[in-house]
């Protein structure tokens, strides 16, 4: 079964792949999953239409070989792990409380435990600029809010700190499992945003 799907841009990378893939064989097809395989993420992009537009940015793209040998790795139990970011949610800055973090979007991530913040053009088409990545920890970020005056930003941290899936992390010395921080931006001196 071909579905029309992209994953990420419209550039071929997940061409002969699905969303996911399993040791699982009793799950159909050659990656054994559910999910249905992609034929051509570039001609599934045209089959949408003029609705279709590539997303703002894609976290860690990878190039198609990169991706197949990936999945061959994890059909065949080998290395499970690869370099993605597992985002857990997403809010977008709008204030003007911290210098050039206005017209940002904010997302946490399950994976590397951090905050990353991806700036916009004006017109918030596409990123004007790099993936900056704040607060790391050996932590799951799973939700974030912002205060109304723009001058805190909260992350909800698991309660567990145990993935699912094939990395079956458990950071056993995290000591603020299930909380609420703070972060709070202070202006100290003239120059970038810092948390």
């Amino acid at each position: 079964m071909v579905e029309d799907s992209v994953i990420g841009y419209a550039d071929g990378n997940y061409d002969g792949l699905a969303a996911s893939v399993s040791t699982n064989t009793g799950l159909p097809g050659m990656w054994h999953t559910t999910y249905p395989l992609i034929g051509s993420e570039i001609q599934n992009a045209r089959a949408m239409g003029l609705n279709y537009r590539n997303p703002v940015v894609s976290l860690d793209p990878a190039q198609p070989e990169t991706m197949k040998k990936l999945f061959r790795s994890i059909i065949s139990t080998k290395d499970q792990e690869w370099d993605s970011y597992a985002p857990s949610s997403i809010a977008v800055y709008t204030s003007s409380a911290i210098p050039g973090w206005k017209n940002s979007v904010l997302i946490p991530t399950l994976k590397v435990g951090a905050l990353l913040r991806i700036k916009l053009d004006t017109a918030g088409n596409k990123a004007a600029s790099n993936i900056y990545s704040y607060v790391k920890g050996n932590v799951r970020y799973r939700d974030i809010a912002i205060s109304p005056d723009g001058l805190k930003i909260y992350l909800a941290v698991d309660s567990s700190s145990v993935t699912s899936g094939p990395s079956k992390e458990n950071p056993q010395q995290i000591s603020y499992r299930g909380c609420i921080i703070e972060l709070s931006y202070k202006s100290i001196h003239k120059g970038p945003a810092k948390l």
